[in-house]
């Protein structure tokens, strides 16, 4: 499935406030396309992705101003058999209880050249990773040539990680706050 040029706002739904990715064996590109403005009673404000065996690619897109009540206020992806990249996207001004701009539990995601910015966590029991929360053993992120900045949360402003794999190459880290600890990152258990 390819959808291109789409403008995705106002939805509201438990998961996946403007798409839900459910399933298995499924591959879905998105291009230059905007997702604003959506909410999630639970997961996924912008997208969420629960989906098994599946390839989803993000080019050229903005996600921005969703919520979530719970995790992954503009991008929530849960398995992980799931493969995600994101090129060239600005991720800003989401809000969630945990990862405020994303929440990854699973799979392999790869950001180049994105932007994450100005998201924030709204919850004393979830509140980490402003910009983006990872979690889960198998879970294999890679930034590169990535900005995260401004971002707010209590701890990891930028990025929190308790568990996986992460490797940024060439990416800038900068001007997020924690109330508590790791500004621009942290990690814990």
């Amino acid at each position: 499935v390819v959808l291109e040029g789409l403008s995705i706002t106002r939805g509201s739904a438990d998961r996946g406030g403007g798409v839900s990715i459910p399933g298995s064996s499924t591959i879905v590109t998105f291009s230059n396309c905007d997702f604003y403005s959506n909410t999630a009673a639970r997961n996924g404000g912008g997208v969420s992705i629960v989906a098994s065996s599946t390839i989803v690619t993000f080019s050229d897109c903005s996600i921005y101003s969703n919520d979530a009540s719970n995790y992954g206020g503009g991008l929530f992806i849960n398995s992980v058999t799931v493969t995600l990249t994101l090129n060239n996207c600005d991720i800003h001004s989401n809000q969630a209880a945990g990862g405020g701009g994303v929440n990854t539990g699973g799979g392999t995601l790869t950001l180049n050249n994105c932007n994450v910015y100005s998201n924030s966590v709204s919850s004393a029991d979830f509140s980490r990773g402003g910009g983006i929360y990872i979690t889960g053993s198998s879970t294999r992120v890679t930034f590169q040539f990535c900005q995260i900045y401004s971002n707010t949360a209590s701890p990891g402003g930028g990025v929190y990680i308790t568990g996986g794999t992460v490797t940024l190459s060439s990416c800038d880290i900068y001007s997020n706050s924690a109330s508590d600890s790791g500004g621009g990152a942290g990690s814990g258990r």
